[in-house]
């Protein structure tokens, strides 16, 4: 699925999203052949979320063993082609998987594991930022962000400890060995549920510090500038960046690296200016190749992208490389480096065997509905405390981003559990709502802007006529009470709603349940999907 600027029209590619009429792209010049422009190749990761190892349910997956191989092999090619070669990930590396979430702290062999790529420059994610343990590992003397001297790029977001400059560079500059020039910045959209010892800046505050004034001033001598950002390519953070940028250097090559919605998109932004971002957990990789002007006005010149499914054989035809030549040394070490930790946490110990397929996308009423397991089966077997329930209705809600992947048929491992449920989310409950608050604040929650607001945009690919949440299904009654149960995220969210509707009438506590939202899930595998 190769684009470039002599295409005439794009074919139509699953889940991916075109937000501005291509026409903005197509009118991008085209060089002269044989020209001395800078040539500049870029790879794009983003959300992660620790799959760093090959998908066992999908076929021909590649891992990061693989990807160090074609980075070893892009590298080459750029040479040849008197191009410089980057790789950009726009966060969120963490939680997602056994590897990186069944230690203690999360994260803690995912970040060893992406030392050894060579990132140019990485952004933070909201789940990255989002555990105060995970957040003192990163910032610790011989952690993740002093690995990178500078490259790990997080102009908005805080360390309370030394809370007067960023956890990371708020930009960076990088000069290739051609002596050709690109500023990069890395930004978080405007997240509220940070870790307790950081602090996230709305962007559009954090664009008024001293650091964006100096580094406008050094992108004058720069070919390009490029923002690494855990911000979806439609959130209004990007069009702030945007807008503070154009308003210092107007025509100067402009490239977003997105990411947060999971999603494949492209959005041209001005004829020099455009903004990507290549989904999810390493399903898909992004390349992308420019040139920019070397004389005359600054231009972004035969500007060509694709998205590159990640399995082994689509990697090896990126790399142009017969299949047998591919593999190297080092990404064959790392292979076995992730191999031996996966060992290590047990996570190859087998919970169950399901009997069928259940989806997270199926309709909540569906034979495979996972929603419908997991609301009507899950919860009341093993989450729902017995003793309360006798004396008030629980009523159970859950956002629809709560399991992250299906739930296969066949063996399910301890892996494959964190892969479905990795936040290890407590339970809280609003004891004692009314029946007709409670149906109001479900209500409140379907497409009441002004109910839910920006909060939304905490749950991925949510629409302002949709509901983030499905419920124990159950309409509640007029003057009946009812424990209205949920992950603690949620909890939040929902506190904020119910405080617009009825302010000063409810607050939630912690719920007298023995399991985590990861060791329900297991537990009722174990329990009910014997092999």
């Amino acid at each position: 699925n190769k684009n470039s600027t002599t295409m005439m029209s794009l074919h139509s590619v699953a889940l991916v999203v075109v937000l501005v009429a291509l026409s903005c792209v197509l009118s991008l010049p085209i060089s002269p052949i044989g020209s001395n422009n800078p040539k500049f190749s870029f790879v794009h990761l983003t959300d992660v979320h620790g799959h760093v190892l090959a998908n066992r349910h999908s076929e021909d997956s590649a891992d990061f063993g693989d990807l160090t191989s074609l980075l070893t092999h892009l590298s080459k090619q750029a040479a040849v082609n008197n191009s410089n070669l980057f790789l950009f990930d726009s966060g969120d590396l963490i939680e997602g998987t056994g590897l990186s979430d069944a230690t203690e702290v999360h994260g803690k062999y995912i970040f060893e594991v992406a030392e050894s790529i060579p990132y140019t420059g990485l952004s933070i994610g909201n789940h990255d930022i989002g555990h105060a343990s995970t957040t003192e590992l990163m910032m610790s003397t011989n952690g993740f962000v002093k690995h990178w001297k500078g490259r790990y790029l997080t102009a908005n977001s805080l360390y309370i400890p030394d809370h007067s400059s960023s956890m990371g560079a708020p930009y960076e500059i990088i000069t290739t060995d051609s002596g050709h020039k690109i500023l990069a910045f890395g930004f978080l959209f405007d997240f509220d549920h940070n870790a307790d010892n950081t602090i996230v800046e709305a962007v559009d505050v954090s664009l008024k510090h001293p650091y964006f004034t100096q580094a406008m001033s050094e992108a004058a001598a720069a070919d390009a500038i490029v923002v690494t950002c855990h911000i979806d390519t439609d959130q209004v953070e990007l069009d702030q960046i945007y807008a503070a940028i154009r308003g210092a250097h107007p025509t100067i090559p402009l490239v977003f690296f997105n990411g947060h919605a999971h999603q494949l998109k492209f959005r041209p932004l001005d004829q020099n200016s455009f903004a990507i971002e290549s989904g999810k957990y390493f399903e898909n990789i992004g390349y992308i190749t420019f040139e920019t002007s070397k004389e005359g006005p600054q231009r972004l010149l035969n500007l060509e992208w694709q998205w590159v499914n990640a399995t082994k054989t689509k990697l090896q035809n990126l790399a142009a490389v017969p299949a047998d030549q591919f593999e190297t040394e080092a990404g064959i070490e790392l292979r076995a480096t992730m191999n031996a930790y996966f060992s290590k946490l047990g996570l190859d110990e087998k919970e169950g065997c399901a009997p069928q397929t259940y989806s997270p996308n199926a309709a909540f009423d569906a034979q495979d509905s996972f929603y419908g397991l997991y609301v009507n089966r899950v919860f009341p077997d093993v989450i729902m405390n017995h003793t309360l329930a006798a004396d008030t209705t629980p009523f159970f809600v859950s956002n629809l981003a709560t399991l992250r992947a299906p739930l296969y048929q066949g063996e399910v491992l301890f892996d494959d559990i964190f892969t479905i449920s990795p936040f290890k989310d407590e339970y809280h409950y609003f004891p004692s709502m009314e029946g007709a608050h409670l149906r109001a604040l479900m209500e409140a929650t379907k497409g009441d802007e002004l109910a839910l607001g920006r909060l939304r945009k905490r749950y991925l690919g949510v629409h302002r006529d949709q509901t983030p949440f499905c419920n124990t299904p159950i309409t509640p009654e007029d003057n009946t009470p009812y424990d209205l149960v949920c992950a603690d995220y949620d909890c939040i969210t929902l506190s904020q709603v119910l405080q617009k509707l009825y302010p000063d009438t409810y607050t939630f506590r912690e719920y007298p349940s023995s399991y985590t939202s990861t060791a329900a899930l297991r537990q009722w595998i174990r329990a009910n999907f014997e092999c």
